[in-house]
């Protein structure tokens, strides 16, 4: 019973959504600039749009095409923007001992188990962006980076994709 006021709650969230202005009138496009930025550490929740679009009747395909471009183009401008360096962490220099805590730990999880921390960065809240401006800041491999970061933001794109749709078919029919 509470699990089926929950889904119907969803439903009527991703309804609202799916027929929101801004969502029907940018579609791919506003999907596409959603997730450039929201892979570059700003917190902006793919899933709403995902969810948007497909409850609307987008193509599974181009969602997924469109979400893995997006956040895969974010992933390198990240890894740049570390690369950049000094100006770059001045202006964005932690505000808080609980970001600084943050960047540490991204910074420890990068050098203890490299390749494999990039491919699960898109996975680990908070600190997946992190840790890819760090490969940037230190000058990660650049063809190890993109290979491994690549293949993290692809299986995540096919996943969010995958069960958001399983989730808007079941609550849209």
């Amino acid at each position: 019973m509470i699990v089926d006021q929950y889904l119907q709650y969803v439903q009527e969230i991703i309804s609202k959504l799916a027929t929101n202005p801004i969502f029907i009138e940018f579609g791919l496009t506003g999907l596409f600039v959603n997730s450039v930025l929201a892979s570059t550490a700003l917190p902006l929740p793919i899933e709403i749009a995902v969810s948007a679009l497909l409850a609307a009747g987008q193509d599974k395909f181009l969602v997924f095409l469109t979400l893995a471009a997006g956040t895969v183009a974010g992933g390198f401008l990240s890894y740049f923007i570390g690369k950049s360096g000094d100006k770059v962490f001045r202006f964005l220099k932690p505000k808080s001992q609980e970001e600084n805590k943050q960047n540490k730990k991204s910074h420890e999880i990068l050098t203890k188990y490299g390749w494999l921390a990039l491919v699960a960065a898109p996975w680990i809240p908070v600190f997946g962006d992190i840790i890819i401006m760090i490969a940037g800041a230190k000058s990660y491999d650049f063809r190890k980076f993109t290979i491994a970061m690549t293949a993290g933001k692809i299986v995540k794109a096919v996943a969010t994709v995958y069960f958001i749709g399983l989730i808007t078919t079941r609550l849209f029919g």
